[in-house]
């Protein structure tokens, strides 16, 4: 039990906070509820001060707290190194016969859609690997000819899209123009039917 209702030599409240782990004790003044909850977050918001820890309802003294951080703080850093382990010599010989059939030493450039996560996911092993012994026998990463190609088929898209764009501004520069031509036409028409007037108008059948 992390907390026990206690009173001190005057008679006033107190919980007797007992580690989880290690048994340490330590007092602090706090009431006395029915169900004690009031007075354990209090005693939890004095025992913070000092360092102590309440987590997943597990109370842990300032030592064993900070043993705690540490391990956590240690397996963190042991997950998150670098590889360092080598590929056998039966893994090297399964990614230079992969390299030899999916990569274009004359390109220098994966056939196809592949790349070192691919050779690596295949044989599963580490994309690293497959890189450093694609480098020192193969040659560059580069692209791909998947790659290549949908550059190309981008490239040529984006050389029709802009041609057909500039087609259409010359069309519609003209279309402007004609359409303004429309307009002083109509200006002029409406300018004849005023000096004209409606008796002029109405002899010629308008």
């Amino acid at each position: 039990m992390a907390f026990e209702s206690v009173r001190d030599d005057r008679g006033q409240p107190q919980l007797r906070c007992i580690c989880d782990d290690c048994g340490a004790e330590h007092c602090v003044p706090a009431v006395h509820g029915k169900t004690g909850k009031d007075g354990e977050g209090q005693a939890v918001f004095k025992l913070q001060k000092i360092k102590w820890s309440y987590i997943g309802k597990r109370l842990r003294c300032a030592a064993c707290e900070t043993q705690r951080r540490e391990a956590k703080l240690s397996k963190s850093k042991v997950q998150t190194q670098p590889e360092t382990r080598e590929p056998s010599r039966a893994q090297k010989r399964e990614i230079t016969d992969m390299l030899d059939a999916v990569y274009d030493t004359d390109g220098e450039r994966y056939k196809a859609g592949d790349t070192d996560d691919t050779v690596a996911d295949v044989l599963d092993v580490m994309p690293g690997w497959v890189a450093q012994l694609r480098e020192e026998f193969f040659g560059p990463a580069g692209s791909n000819e998947d790659m290549a190609q949908l550059a190309k088929d981008v490239c040529d898209f984006l050389k029709s899209a802009t041609e057909q764009r500039k087609a259409i501004s010359q069309y519609a520069h003209r279309l402007d123009a004609e359409i303004g031509t429309g307009q002083k036409m109509l200006e002029r028409l409406k300018k004849i039917e005023g000096a004209l007037g409606p008796r002029v108008l109405s002899k010629v059948g308008r």
